[in-house]
């Protein structure tokens, strides 16, 4: 529709083009409902919002239970925000309790079978919201955004893994870390590695 006063740039009515947009919108969700049901797929229906709690799968670290079957000591390691994880709910994963109706079985592979609780689920900002997802976001249903605002471009997730493990490094035996040969043989050789930076292109991930 034109504003009042307005005139269409050709002889069609307002009415007729608005016409061809509902008709195209109904094309495009009959086709999409088609693919999900021709796939054997129930679209999910709206379920009420509700807030997500704190995932913490971990046992009782430190306990006379624990020490029974574990050496050393549990250390709580320091996350991107520059906290301990276990005080700061911006780097703890959030979940929600229970599944929504029609929630799909999973077809390969057993949650039991490994100890994971299958009554709960996580959305992708529950999951990946501490790791900046949604960071530019706002009013996201059910969904809070972390309070410390960061830089995931500065963030150095090897100095982070580095600090861990030395912190915690009672709990394994001297060689339980070794580097890892990926492809041996077929690495990049100094002169590719050289070539590659002249271009200005990236060597790859540092781990400093």
């Amino acid at each position: 529709m034109t504003p009042t006063g307005g005139k269409l740039s050709n002889s069609r009515s307002s009415t007729s083009i608005l016409g061809e947009h509902v008709w195209a919108f109904i094309d495009i969700k009959t086709r999409e409902n088609g693919y999900y049901l021709s796939n054997r797929i129930k679209q999910l229906k709206d379920q009420p919002v509700t807030s997500p709690l704190s995932y913490l799968p971990y046992p009782e670290y430190n306990t006379g239970t624990w020490r029974k079957q574990w050496k050393g000591e549990h250390v709580t390691c320091k996350g991107a925000r520059g906290k301990f994880l276990n005080e700061s709910r911006d780097d703890i994963i959030q979940t929600y309790q229970g599944l929504p109706t029609g929630f799909p079985s999973p077809s390969v592979g057993s949650a039991e079978a490994v100890g994971l609780d299958e009554g709960i689920c996580f959305d992708r900002y529950s999951r990946y919201g501490p790791y900046g997802l949604g960071d530019d976001q706002e009013e996201i249903p059910g969904w809070s955004n972390p309070r410390a605002k960061i830089d995931w471009s500065n963030v150095r997730w090897g100095e982070l893994q580095n600090e861990c493990l030395l912190i915690n490094k009672d709990r394994y035996e001297p060689d339980a870390r070794f580097k890892i040969v990926l492809a041996p043989r077929r690495g990049l050789t100094k002169e590719d590695v050289q070539s590659t930076i002249s271009k200005g292109e990236s060597s790859g991930p540092e781990y400093k």
